[in-house]
């Protein structure tokens, strides 16, 4: 279905950095395009030299080129250098383009200020992106209809899953998915930890934990069923697994990862008030 969506669209990233290269590599793997549609632009010569030899994609340095060129505009720079890129992009023709950014704490507001008469998606994807498991959240602009959206969705599944929701919930997206690979990184490093405490060497005890939490992860995402249920179904009547999540509950655990999340949350909010 992607392949068939993204079809003869040429596909032209602004920035190139690690995000980047994680769609080009991931779209490139799942056969939604090829490297002869995908055009990249970046201040360092060698970063573009270098995507452009390993996926053989096209690169310039002109983006009035790239915009030209692209059917769809990928602004995948740092937040802090989008102003910059913002005003080097106005008055360029953007008509008929899709317009995509990932950059973080940007908004539809902004975008679409710049890009006035075009489709707009503000995006957020989280890290796992790199390795072909990211979560990534759509945000559509005032513009931008269904066909818009599996377009752009053919991109971002390419590189893990993806969802659309309202803007307003940016600021809660950013703490849970945005904010959350490092939530589970802390979880898979304590769980390591108990387990060389228990006399397992340190590689085998991140295998068992990270493996663990990957599995259940999948069940979750697999049978549909509410995690409490799954929970349950591991925990046999004065079991070891019941035993250990006893004492999980008995030091707050579930308390502190959701008070984890809205203080994340919290301050994202803190962030977005700062800037204005």
């Amino acid at each position: 279905m992607g392949k068939e969506l993204l079809a003869d669209r040429v596909i032209g990233f602004i920035g190139a950095g690690t995000i980047c290269e994680a769609f080009i590599g991931g779209m490139l793997a799942a056969g939604v395009t090829t490297g002869r549609r995908v055009i990249i632009n970046d201040t360092a010569n060698a970063r573009r030299q270098f995507l452009a030899e390993r996926y053989q994609v096209r690169e310039t340095a002109d983006k009035r080129l790239l915009v030209s060129e692209s059917d769809i505009v990928f602004l995948s720079v740092k937040p802090q250098v989008m102003s910059r890129v913002l005003a080097e992009l106005a008055g360029l023709a953007f008509a008929g383009k899709l317009i995509i950014s990932v950059a973080a704490g940007v908004t539809l507001a902004t975008l679409e200020a710049t890009f006035t008469d075009c489709p707009v998606i503000r995006s957020m994807p989280n890290t796992p992106v790199a390795v072909g498991a990211g979560m990534s959240v759509l945000f559509p602009g005032r513009l931008v209809d269904e066909q818009h959206l599996r377009v752009a969705q053919a991109i971002f599944n390419a590189v893990g899953d993806s969802i659309v929701l309202d803007e307003q919930d940016a600021h809660a997206v950013t703490g849970l998915s945005g904010s959350g690979p490092a939530y589970g990184y802390i979880m898979i490093d304590a769980l390591a930890s108990a387990g060389v405490a228990s006399g397992l060497s340190r590689e085998v005890a991140e295998k068992l934990a990270a493996q663990t939490m990957l599995g259940a992860a999948k069940m979750v995402m697999e049978t549909k069923e509410h995690p409490a249920k799954l929970r349950d179904m591991v925990s046999t009547p004065a079991g070891t697994t019941i035993a250990g999540i006893h004492e999980l509950e008995r030091h707050g655990l579930r308390a502190v990862l959701m008070d984890g999340v809205m203080a994340a949350v919290a301050r994202s909010r803190q962030l977005l008030n700062k800037d204005d």
